[in-house]
């Protein structure tokens, strides 16, 4: 998957840094706002497929976002 870091040995995926603080801080700003444009939901869910990329299960929650 690229955009992760993969630990085969540990059995860990992880975002990297700059990807975790970045997404983090959208989501907190969305939720703090109460409110988004389209153009921000769709970066939302966008980030949220990609991380579902990783847990496939993940992907049924997205329903009630879209």
């Amino acid at each position: 998957v690229l955009g992760w870091k993969i630990d085969t040995r540990s059995l860990l995926i992880s975002l990297p840094a700059d990807n975790f603080n970045s997404w983090s801080s959208d989501i907190r700003q969305i939720v703090d706002n109460k409110r988004a444009s389209q153009e921000e939901l769709d970066t939302l869910v966008g980030c949220l497929n990609h991380a579902s990329g990783v847990l496939p299960l993940a992907r049924y929650f997205l329903d009630r976002i879209r």
